[in-house]
């Protein structure tokens, strides 16, 4: 009995805390005093960084709207002024009456562009110019006004919310619809892919019925539209090399020696950097600085460790000096089968390997941005392999054939690992592997290009028409805000969430 009690108490001063003098409290206290001074101190400065940028914004954004208001009330006065000028018969000297009465024959003769035309040659005082004539003209005058109404809210809502389809003028000197507004519909359509896919990826690494997932649904057929689901990002790479070349090439062709070469391509850089770097610099701040002090829950991380957030806390002033170096991207479908055979990569899967080993790497991506290139060139050297110089029935026989290689080339990528990811054909070879994964993404780009070439072209009216509809233009206008901040979103639904999710084919609707 005695011994049970010493072995009792034994165990209970290994439990019992060792008493602490005052010296040791207070300098432990002083330790956890400066180590909260220091994180205050930090956070404080981001904070404060952070106001002083938004502050900066917010005074733009007023000087911006005011200077479009005062344009608005000025072009007020203008048309008010210029109108009542037109209408006054003293208005014209008598020189000016003889003319107009004499141009007046041309427009009972149905010369009204010709007529038109002339008036405004020889009496621009009566030109009616509508509010973004005059806000053109405007900008063009000062470099000031530029800058300014670029960050105007009234202009900018406007534009982000006008369904009115972008006009060109042909060769024929008429009006027309922009051939690319096709674009619009394959973008939308697009992002929708892509936030669908991201959204399985995040909750799939809180479900609780992974084993069960990948298990059944795998055989589904219409699962490969996650499985498959990188190729829909080739796309944007497609559209970005046929705008590029398309919006280019003419400026480019009219460019002559190196001086001017320079500037070109220099102030080409410069719009495309000031063009895309503010969404992508915010949205870098609030996934560095923010997203670990925005959300709580049971599966939200108290120290952020997840590889791209750790480099990007790490690197990032490195990263923004190599924004600026020249990358030099050598043959992607090489590159893609020496990856394929160095990591013995088999068909799509969501293996965290494969995207790490293949789909952030670069030179393995080229080639879909170079396809849109030389569709951009084809669609401003070639006009006249428009459908509206062929007959009907060849037009109509072009389109059926077309339509048919182009589903074929992206159903073929999309579709065709099916039997071997449900597990009724044994996995690919390494060689099979290398060659599907070099071709799957150029075929599939080359059937969207074919679908964006009929419908620029006119051979693809019908599909245009779906594609152009006035109800993709807001939405295709925040494609590019919405592709770089739906993975934060969806990261903080995620993590925020009190229970595990059970992934199916409802959940990923409904979410």
């Amino acid at each position: 009995m005695k011994a049970n009690f010493m072995k009792r108490n034994k165990t209970l001063k290994l439990f019992r805390p060792k008493t602490i003098d005052v010296e040791q409290m207070d300098s432990l206290r002083f330790v956890i005093i400066q180590a909260s001074q220091g994180i205050v101190h930090q956070v404080l400065c981001f904070f404060i960084k952070l106001q002083v940028l938004f502050a900066f914004v917010l005074c733009l954004v007023c000087l911006g709207s005011l200077t479009e208001l005062t344009l608005y009330i000025r072009w007020w006065i203008y048309k008010i002024v210029k109108h009542s000028e037109v209408a006054s018969p003293s208005s014209l000297d008598a020189g000016a009456k003889e003319d107009v009465d004499e141009l007046s024959v041309h427009v009972k003769m149905g010369d009204q562009a010709l007529v038109e035309n002339q008036i405004q040659e020889a009496y621009p005082v009566i030109v009616y110019m509508d509010y973004l004539q005059y806000r053109a003209a405007e900008l063009e005058s000062s470099s000031i006004i530029t800058i300014l109404c670029a960050y105007s809210v009234p202009y900018n809502l406007w534009k982000l919310l006008t369904a009115r389809s972008p006009t060109v003028i042909g060769s024929n000197g008429i009006e027309r619809e922009h051939p690319l507004t096709c674009l619009d519909g394959i973008r939308v359509i697009t992002m929708v892919w892509i936030i669908f896919g991201h959204m399985f990826l995040f909750y799939a690494s809180s479900a609780n019925n992974l084993l069960v997932v990948f298990e059944e649904m795998f055989k589904l057929p219409s699962f490969m539209i996650l499985v498959s689901g990188t190729l829909s990002v080739d796309t944007f790479f497609f559209m970005s090399g046929l705008l590029s070349v398309y919006l280019t090439l003419n400026r480019y062709r009219v460019t002559y020696g190196s001086k001017e070469l320079t500037k070109f391509w220099s102030l080409f850089t410069l719009h495309r950097f000031i063009r895309l770097s503010p969404a992508y610099l915010f949205v870098l701040i609030i996934y560095t600085g923010l997203i670990n002090h925005i959300g709580d829950g049971p599966f939200y991380p108290q120290d952020l460790d997840w590889s791209d957030y750790r480099v990007c806390r790490r690197n990032w002033k490195r990263f923004l000096g190599l924004l600026f170096a020249a990358l030099l991207i050598i043959s992607g479908f090489a590159a893609t089968i020496a990856l394929v055979h160095i990591y013995q990569i088999g068909v799509p899967t969501l293996d965290v390997n494969w995207f790490s080993a293949m789909y952030v790497r670069p030179y393995a991506r080229w080639g879909t941005y170079t396809i849109g290139m030389v569709l951009g060139w084809i669609l401003i050297d070639y006009p006249h392999l428009s459908c509206k110089y062929r007959s009907r029935g060849s037009q109509i026989g072009l389109s059926i054939g077309s339509v048919a290689l182009a589903s074929l080339l992206t159903l073929l990528p999309l579709y065709g690992p099916y039997r071997v990811t449900s597990g009724e054909l044994p996995p690919l070879t390494t060689l099979q592997s290398a060659f599907y994964h070099g071709l799957s993404r150029l075929s599939f780009v080359l059937g969207v290009a074919i679908t964006v070439f009929l419908c620029a072209t006119g051979c693809l009216e019908p599909i245009r028409r779906i594609l152009a509809w006035s109800g993709f233009r807001t939405a295709a206008r925040l494609t590019y805000c919405a592709y770089l901040t739906h993975p934060i979103v969806l990261m903080y639904l995620q993590l925020s969430a009190e229970a595990p999710v059970v992934v199916n084919n409802i959940l990923l609707v409904s979410f």
